[in-house]
């Protein structure tokens, strides 16, 4: 019961840290654009998507406990993906090949 009281304070803190303050507007657009840059690395690329998922659990206060379980999922997701020759599962975040 204690840990679900401690996550609901922290999820109010995120939500009035990213939508209220004078930095508000700022948090929000550096947090778009981490996560545009993060949908459009390359699949292949899972050094940039690395980096970016800390930036993006940064800006979001993700716990410690939070950021292991994303990277824990990510690093099962890719495995899975590279041994049934799938490619990353992130693959479908990828920009489309261009057509020119």
């Amino acid at each position: 019961a204690r840990a679900q009281v401690d996550e609901m304070a922290r999820g109010a803190q995120r939500k009035q840290d990213l939508v209220e303050g004078q930095d508000a507007e700022h948090k929000l657009t550096y947090l778009k654009g981490a996560m545009m840059q993060y949908m459009l690395t390359g699949a292949s690329d899972t050094t940039q998507k690395e980096a970016l998922m800390r930036v993006i659990a940064t800006i979001l206060h993700f716990s410690p406990q939070e950021t292991q379980r994303i990277q824990a999922k990510i690093a099962e997701a890719e495995a899975t993906a590279a041994s049934s020759g799938l490619g990353s599962v992130w693959g479908m975040f990828s920009a489309p090949p261009s057509s020119d």
